[in-house]
């Protein structure tokens, strides 16, 4: 029988070698009939319609498919403020597949805040400290209704982070992760944000702040000379006494553990700060010299996370230093920040809760002002949120904005948040700070590109810090596809947790990672199996610090084929 056969692809598919028009079928018989696609740049979902015709006869089929982009998705921020009409160029190439674009306007730091806000919500990991500001941020901003499609996310969000701390939560401390090491710093982080939503009104945690408060008062006695624990530990006292603690002996014991330790540099710090806003809430002598106070970049607390935090403690206790110059100065300290790519998730949600602790312009500045897309793809919608605080206007695909605004204007502030997978993904391997190798191992040990289908594939991923140990890094391997993974079965598999190593978290489409790392290599495998013939590109392999953008690094892109 004779059979006339037909095949068409949606356009994120392409035929290279096109399906035979015809086919000779024999009686209680079948007919293979090969043919070649490619995947197009038009990532996302992809149907292949067969059409087979046989007299009067016609039968359908639909192959789906999904064409998936070769790099991670990400948002990333521009923010700045201006006086006069200006043209704003988006600095990023993103795919149309999953882009959106956001740009906002606002005499108020809002469009900043809702910046971080966004960035907070499509961080894609799950660490209890990135719940926690995630969740902080939106807390934030609850007094500005308007400014997110879903605001009944605001409780998903809040009851996330509420669970994460419950879940690890020990006599020690909070855990970043199941099972993991409790961490002061985040014990008091987790505190404070517990707290925060109390004094907002958000009530149903306040068991689990009290026994979170009760390890922290376990955690604040100083034991070192550590500035960064001297730090931690007047953190902590601060929530004790908003919490409504009395506090006097442990800021004594503070004071005389600093002495004693004879910690350098606190009264430059930080840890000053925290002191004399403890010592004023219990109205004791709190003498404070904002002007003398140094940042000092380490872990968490970048120098935006400081900035703001300081921030926000002149402006709760000591209103009086809160001038001008210092709101400019964490106006362009953010804005630097974002420029730089210097800025985490800890000191995102520190930077909005300052910037909204300091306030800015009003409403009716925005009047005359307009911010348009100039160079776009889709539908635009403009409207005013937040009571009409906030101009806000979102596309899926937006390359130029343009702000538009009359001669005399007050400042105002703008921020543009662009979520997508860049276009043009990393060719060979770059190394930050961080270097990383991906190796495809066959059953010999032997790297491999060329495999057969049915193989089984142990993927071997080696990270080093250059030049010094690099905390809390994450490292994401996008499988390639056509691929698949194989369930481990532990030390049966060869995949043991190497030094360094806090989580691991396998997920059907990638490897994820989250380790210390230093100049010594840490090595990790698991196994992938092939199970679709062609030829996939293999996405790079990508490590972060994530408390320190200027750390990273990625391997060499390149492509693997999998043989009948």
């Amino acid at each position: 029988v004779r059979v006339e056969v037909a095949a068409t692809a949606d356009t994120g598919l392409a035929f290279s070698a096109p399906l035979p028009s015809q086919a000779d079928v024999g009686p209680q018989a079948e007919a293979v009939l090969p043919f070649r696609l490619r995947a197009t740049d038009q990532a996302g979902a992809a149907d292949v319609r067969f059409t087979a015709r046989c007299g009067d006869k016609e039968y359908v089929r639909t192959a789906a498919l999904s064409v998936r982009p070769a790099s991670p998705l990400r948002t990333s921020l521009q923010v700045g403020s201006a006086t006069q009409s200006a043209e704003l160029p988006v600095e990023r190439d993103v795919l149309a597949f999953g882009a959106r674009s956001t740009g906002s306007l606002s005499a108020l730091p809002l469009p900043l805040v809702r910046g971080f806000a966004a960035y907070l919500q499509a961080y894609p990991y799950g660490c209890t400290e990135q719940l926690v500001s995630r969740a902080f941020a939106r807390l934030l901003l609850r007094e500005y209704p308007g400014l997110f499609p879903d605001e009944k996310q605001d409780e998903e969000l809040f009851e996330a982070a509420m669970n994460a701390i419950g879940e690890r939560l020990t006599r020690g401390g909070v855990a970043p992760w199941p099972g993991g090491r409790p961490d002061p710093l985040l014990t008091v982080y987790a505190a404070d944000f517990l707290l925060a939503m109390r004094e907002a009104g958000r009530g149903g945690a306040d068991e689990l702040l009290q026994r979170l408060c009760e390890v922290v008062e376990r955690l604040c006695p100083l034991n070192g000379s550590s500035l960064a624990a001297a730090r931690v530990s007047a953190y902590g006292i601060w929530v004790l006494t908003r919490e409504g603690r009395v506090t006097t002996q442990l800021l004594e014991n503070l004071q005389d553990g600093l002495a004693e330790y004879k910690v350098a540099d606190w009264e430059t710090d930080l840890t000053a700060v925290f002191v004399a806003s403890s010592r004023k809430q219990m109205f004791m002598s709190a003498d404070l010299r904002p002007d003398a106070i140094v940042c000092r970049p380490a872990g968490w607390f970048d120098e935006l996370a400081q900035r703001a935090l300081l921030t926000t403690l002149l402006a709760r206790h000591f209103p009086e230093f809160c001038t001008d110059t210092l709101k400019n100065d964490l106006f362009e300290a953010v804005a630097q920040a974002v420029k730089g790519g210097r800025y985490a998730t800890f000191s995102a949600a520190q930077g909005a809760r300052a910037l909204l602790g300091i306030g800015g312009g009003t409403r009716e500045a925005l009047a005359d002002a307009e911010l348009v897309c100039a160079d776009g793809e889709g539908e635009a919608r403009s409207s005013l949120l937040a009571g009409g605080a906030l101009l806000s206007v979102e596309q899926p695909q937006c390359r130029r904005y343009v702000l538009r605004m009359p001669a005399a204007s007050p400042r105002l502030f703008w921020q543009i948040a662009t979520t997508g997978y860049d276009a043009r993904p990393a060719d060979g391997a770059a190394a930050h700070g961080i270097e990383i190798r991906r190796d495809y191992l066959d059953a010999r040990g032997e790297p491999v590109r060329q495999v057969r289908q049915g193989d089984v594939l142990t993927v071997r991923l080696t990270v080093r810090g250059q030049k010094r140990q690099i905390s809390d890094c994450v490292v994401s391997d996008l499988l390639p596809g056509g691929c698949e993974m194989v369930l481990a079965r532990g030390a049966a598999d060869g995949e043991r947790s190497p030094r360094g190593l806090k989580f691991a978290d396998r997920r059907d489409d990638r490897m994820l990672l989250f380790a210390d790392v230093d100049n010594e290599p840490l090595v990790y495998t698991y196994r992938i199996r092939a199970v679709n013939r062609g030829t996939f590109a293999i996405p790079p392999a990508y490590v972060e610090a994530m408390y320190d953008q200027g750390m990273y690094g990625h391997s060499a892109g390149g492509s693997l084929e999998i043989l009948p």
